[in-house]
């Protein structure tokens, strides 16, 4: 992994653990309504945000590598469309806060309204980036969610409302946004200008692509807590808060995925140029790794996810617990899906990958509907494993067109029948060693069978054919 993509991957990680952190202390401190309150904030705040940058960041860099020149009219136009959209968002907001009936929506509206600021602070890190100057852009961003996380708990701990913790969150990142941008201002992005009239046409035009994928790719994942929070029978609040959580969790597992994907992308997109066989190359070792290493985590996670939730979140989430059990189901399908698609992208596919995931959007909403109100919690997790399963599906049939014979199939089947030998053998003895031990144990049967058929490498497959070039989409 090169210093640029360790420096964002570690930017990342304390992103996710700063989030599991407050949802912790939340779930242990103020219960499991808090909790509940808090995935909600977070979830709509994410959903919000996705609409706020509309896939502005990814243009700007995009641009402004290509023309550093105009760096400082990119970010004047994008900072313009951030605040023309907070209109939108706002309204958006109210209307998630009415449906979902809440007691607390403050506490909603002010967690949400911080992420909607955040996306300033991740333009301003979006001109670094784009300069290859990623240690501003990872400091930046370092400091701003430690300053976030110190903020809401800082104020919690005094005994404060969920109100005044989740102000104090948003006022920190509102002062990270103001701080971004007075770096950029003097460090990055040169010359402040309003763009020319063709040149705001030419980058609305381009927008759309990147629009349509950031905004559907987060949908998918995070509408189903919404939907928890606004249909499960009962206690909807508490069901919302242990899902978010359970999700979030198994989310800080994918940072591997994500950073190994876009590690090898720029060989996946020079191998496609030089053909099949080439680019079958560069996938197998990569998806021999990512197969191999997250095929144990629904293993561990059966024997051990109830308990983990609990001990992190606190009792509240008891009741919820097993739902970390059914969500780490795909998570091998899930680390293969950040390859598969970032090999799709490479090979001028990406509107392939764009509608994947809005039919898997589609399969969550019309899933989390009907079966929502019927059996409660259980209904978004189908529909979560079903969307999951999908988006894998799709990506390993358009790459299997692409690079017959590149030997993927085979390699997650090995990968499968290794982890469900490992289950067998925690399964037995969960009881009489307990959940903990009976996962190590599962664990190290794992990690002994993969060793003794070979380690992590990929199969030995027949020479790729080299077909005519695929179009491009």
């Amino acid at each position: 992994m090169s210093r640029n993509s360790g420096l964002l991957l570690v930017a990342r990680l304390v992103s996710a653990a700063t989030t599991l952190v407050l949802l912790m202390y939340v779930g242990h401190a103020r219960g499991g309504e808090a909790l509940g309150l808090t995935g909600l904030g977070l979830a709509i705040g994410a959903l919000l945000s996705a609409l706020t940058d509309a896939g502005t960041g990814s243009l700007l860099i995009r641009e402004g590598a290509r023309e550093p020149r105009f760096l400082g009219r990119l970010l004047v136009a994008m900072s313009l469309w951030r605040l023309a959209i907070i209109p939108v968002v706002a309204a958006l907001l109210w209307v998630a806060l009415l449906a979902l009936r809440i007691d607390q929506p403050g506490a909603v509206f002010l967690l949400a309204t911080g992420m909607v600021f955040q996306q300033f602070a991740e333009l301003a890190r979006a001109v670094f980036i784009a300069r290859q100057e990623m240690q501003i852009s990872s400091a930046h961003s370092l400091v701003e969610n430690v300053t976030w996380l110190c903020a809401i708990v800082g104020v919690l701990m005094t005994g404060a409302s969920l109100e005044a913790g989740f102000a104090a969150g948003a006022a920190a990142l509102l002062g990270s946004a103001a701080v971004g941008m007075l770096l950029a201002r003097a460090w990055g992005a040169g010359r402040l200008a309003l763009p020319l009239a063709s040149e705001a046409r030419s980058l609305l035009s381009r927008m759309g692509p990147f629009a349509a994928f950031m905004i559907v790719g987060v949908a998918y994942t995070r509408v189903d807590t919404l939907l928890v929070g606004a249909l499960v029978p009962g206690d909807a609040i508490l069901a919302a808060g242990a899902y978010y959580s359970a999700v979030r969790l198994i989310a800080a597992l994918e940072y591997v995925p994500e950073a190994v994907a876009r590690a090898i992308y720029p060989r996946l997109a020079t191998s496609y140029r030089a053909g099949p066989a080439q680019m079958a190359a560069e996938l197998r070792p990569a998806a021999a790794f990512l197969s191999a290493v997250s095929a144990p985590i629904p293993v561990v996670m059966l024997a051990i996810g109830p308990w983990l939730m609990a001990t992190l979140f606190g009792s509240g989430v008891e009741s919820h617990a097993w739902l970390i059990v059914p969500l780490s189901v795909v998570v091998p399908l899930r680390y293969l899906s950040h390859l598969f698609g970032m090999a799709l992208t490479s090979s001028d596919a990406q509107g392939r990958r764009a509608v994947a995931v809005l039919v898997a959007l589609a399969m969550v909403l019309a899933l989390d509907l009907m079966l929502i109100p019927l059996i409660g919690v259980t209904g978004a997790v189908i529909g979560s494993v079903a969307a999951s399963s999908l988006v894998f599906a799709v990506y390993l049939v358009q790459l299997m067109g692409m690079v017959p014979g590149a030997g993927l199939v085979p390699l997650v089947v090995r990968h499968v029948i290794l982890a469900a030998a490992a289950w067998l053998i925690g399964a037995v003895l969960a009881a009489p060693v307990g959940p903990v031990v009976a996962a190590a144990i599962a664990l190290a049967a794992y990690v002994s069978l993969l060793a003794a058929t070979g380690g992590i490498r990929p199969l030995r497959v027949p020479a790729v054919p080299e077909p005519p070039k695929a179009k491009r989409s």
